[in-house]
């Protein structure tokens, strides 16, 4: 059997790398349009279309999440909670589309009274050390509120995050308009973003000098390295060690820090102090402190088990005792 050649190969793959490269560029000019459109659009409007634009997307995910939610909380008392939990995550999933953008252009007195800190005493607190503090950020809920949560309030503030990108051709390719727009969003809020990578340790270290708050999510890994189990109500879910790695080496306080949707476009964010483990050296410190941060987690996904979208993504395994 004759193997295929090279050129064939790459003439094969040009127009679907072409139509998805242009697929990307109309992408980013939508997503642009639509957060400008934001700024004149009733919030009730786009509330109103959110579920369907959630279910739209999801549509085809159901089965995975709803098993997901089950294998890790427990199953459903009845399929009109299972019902009531799926419609609640669709709405959420198309809310998270529009609120952020919203929340940007909503004056500094409007974005206070939308977004509550409860436990904001735990930042003062842990700020009068001087040497900063560490927020370990999660997904519950709508990550925009974190954003507008403390750079707002004048707490020098930095959130650490992936580039936003995607595979084209088995190589991903910069959503360039895309993170230009998350970008000025985070300006709005007052907080810095901190792509991954090489520099990434030598920023935190600059910003906690400063006595600021560097914020790291640690409920999903979107780097495999530095694995771990992390028990996750029935079961566990499999984490990235090192925002907890990078905490212990600097010797800071470290707040757990989750944020939930009260009403329209309206958010609470929690904030309770995590205790470092005895021994701050090695990857089981390391495991304790991140176990905690989820322990902390929990008892809001609980209530609020619709506003987490990872259900689709959670690496999750069994738990041996369960």
């Amino acid at each position: 059997m004759l193997e295929p050649q090279p050129r064939l190969i790459v003439a094969s793959l040009l127009p679907q790398t072409l139509l998805a490269l242009a697929f990307i560029k109309v992408l980013g000019w939508l997503v642009d349009g639509l957060f400008h459109l934001c700024r004149w659009l009733p919030e009730s409007w786009t509330a109103g279309i959110s579920r369907p634009l959630g279910q739209a997307f999801h549509k085809r995910l159901r089965p995975r999440i709803v098993e997901q939610v089950e294998r890790s909380l427990g199953p459903f008392k009845t399929p009109e909670a299972e019902e009531a939990f799926w419609r609640g995550h669709c709405d959420h999933f198309g809310r998270c589309v529009f609120e952020g953008f919203h929340l940007t252009w909503l004056e500094d007195d409007v974005i206070l009274d939308r977004v509550e800190l409860v436990g904001e005493e735990h930042v003062k607190q842990a700020l009068e050390g001087g040497k900063g503090a560490v927020l370990f950020l999660n997904h519950l809920g709508m990550p925009g509120a974190l954003v507008a949560g403390f750079g707002i309030r004048n707490y020098l503030t930095a959130f650490a995050g992936n580039r936003i990108e995607t595979d084209v051709a088995g190589k991903m390719r910069p959503l360039t308009r895309i993170e230009a727009l998350v970008q000025r969003m985070f300006r709005r809020g007052r907080v810095e973003r901190v792509l991954l990578g090489e520099s990434l340790p030598k920023r935190m270290s600059e910003i906690l000098k400063a006595n600021g708050l560097f914020g790291m999510f640690v409920d999903y890994p979107v780097v495999w390295k530095n694995l771990r189990p992390i028990a996750f109500d029935r079961c566990q879910l499999t984490l990235n060690l090192g925002p907890a790695i990078l905490a212990l080496r600097h010797r800071v306080p470290v707040l757990a820090v989750t944020a939930v949707r009260t009403g329209l476009n309206r958010h609470r964010i929690f904030i309770d102090p995590i205790s470092a483990p005895p021994d701050t050296r090695g990857v089981e410190a390391a495991a304790e402190l991140m176990t905690a941060a989820i322990a902390q987690m929990l008892p809001h996904l609980r209530e609020h088990p619709d506003q987490w979208w990872p259900w689709d993504h959670a690496p999750f395994t069994p738990r041996a005792d369960v």
